[in-house]
């Protein structure tokens, strides 16, 4: 049973009972990845964690960086509009924050496909799925796959944009506390949207404990036709304690 192996390689991401959206994703082999703007945490990925540097020789260094990567054309007007100007410059990086992290695709993993708050939250109170990936079969599609940093309380990205350029990055990775039973992993991509995949990355999709047949029949037709390797499961509930199991789905 490959769905009862959990950890490296193995990762799970669990959706909604939408049917057409997710006979799409699995046929058509992609993941969609939205941006900071569509998750439901308000502080996840908000670019007012990032605390800018106000050392005004690293707003002269960014400011030369510019210059030097402008065309002809543009770099009279950063010349006019920024040369000496390290405070405009500073305001010009805020304002375009948000637009700038607004253009990342972020997919959401977990470690587990047994939480049961998870199913809840994520998989249309049960009624949805949990797709099971093996990371092994598209090492580049899942290149830097990240767990989730979880903080006591809210914490600041430093952010020097001439000399760390890349720090930005981490306000992508970091949650609060609160969040931790979720045990995230989070893939990151340049762009929101569909990101295409090897399908024998998707190892199998277990149904919730209240899907309905028809709605199981309709996903299992629809993706054996395309991609016969995929397992189907049925999720049960555990007798004499809280849990979850799953047992290999069988048409009635």
């Amino acid at each position: 049973m490959e769905i009862g192996k959990a950890g490296p390689p193995y990762l799970f991401r669990y959706r909604s009972n939408n049917l057409d959206r997710l006979i799409s994703e699995i046929t058509e082999s992609y993941i969609y990845f939205p941006n900071n703007e569509q998750l439901n945490d308000p502080y996840d990925a908000n670019y007012k964690m990032l605390k800018f540097s106000e050392d005004e020789n690293e707003l002269q260094k960014l400011f030369y960086l510019l210059f030097l990567e402008a065309d002809n054309e543009s770099k009279s007007f950063i010349q006019r509009k920024f040369e000496n100007k390290p405070k405009d410059l500073l305001e010009l990086l805020k304002k375009m924050a948000p637009h700038f992290i607004a253009k990342y695709g972020i997919a959401c993993f977990t470690l587990s496909p047994i939480n049961i708050m998870t199913w809840a939250m994520y998989s249309s109170n049960h009624e949805g799925v949990c797709i099971q990936y093996n990371m092994q079969y598209d090492e580049v599609f899942f290149n830097d796959i990240r767990p989730i940093d979880y903080v006591e309380r809210f914490t600041y990205v430093d952010f020097a944009p001439a000399t760390k350029p890349l720090d930005f990055l981490e306000i992508f990775y970091k949650k609060l506390k609160l969040w931790e039973n979720e045990y995230e992993l989070r893939l990151l991509k340049e762009t929101s949207g569909r990101h295409y995949l090897n399908p024998e990355s998707i190892r199998s999709i277990a149904f919730g404990l209240r899907c309905k047949e028809l709605f199981k029949n309709e996903v299992i037709s629809s993706v054996h036709k395309v991609h016969p390797h995929i397992k189907f499961y049925d999720t049960k509930i555990l007798e004499d304690t809280y849990g979850l199991e799953f047992r290999e789905w069988i048409s009635k």
